[in-house]
C-alpha cells in the first residue's frame, strides 16, 4: 500500500507541480473578476434604465464594486506579472 501512495502521491512531483497549479488558478481568479466586473456594469445599464423604481442605490452599488475590485485586480496582476519575471 505504501509503495501506490509513493507512487501516485510522490511529494516531490507534488511539490514541483504546486507552483504551476497556483499560477493557473491566478490567472483563473483574475479572468473571472474582470468577466464579472466587465459584464456587470453594461448588462445592468439598460435593465437599471427600464426599471420603474429608483436605481440609484443599484448603481451606486455597482460603483462601488468597480472602485474596490479594479485596484484589487491591477494589484493581483502586477504580483503575478513579479512572479513571472522571479522565475
Amino acid at each position: 500500500m505504501d509503495r501506490i501512495v509513493e507512487y501516485y502521491f510522490n511529494a516531490k512531483v507534488i511539490a514541483g507541480a504546486f507552483p504551476q497549479v497556483l499560477a493557473g488558478f491566478r490567472t483563473t481568479v483574475i479572468v473571472s473578476l474582470l468577466i464579472i466586473v466587465c459584464g456587470t456594469l453594461p448588462g445592468l445599464s439598460p435593465a437599471l434604465l427600464r426599471c420603474p423604481y429608483n436605481p440609484t442605490p443599484l448603481m451606486a452599488a455597482a460603483v462601488i464594486f468597480f472602485v474596490i475590485l479594479y485596484p484589487f485586480a491591477r494589484w493581483v496582476a502586477r504580483l503575478e506579472r513579479q512572479a513571472l519575471k522571479a522565475r
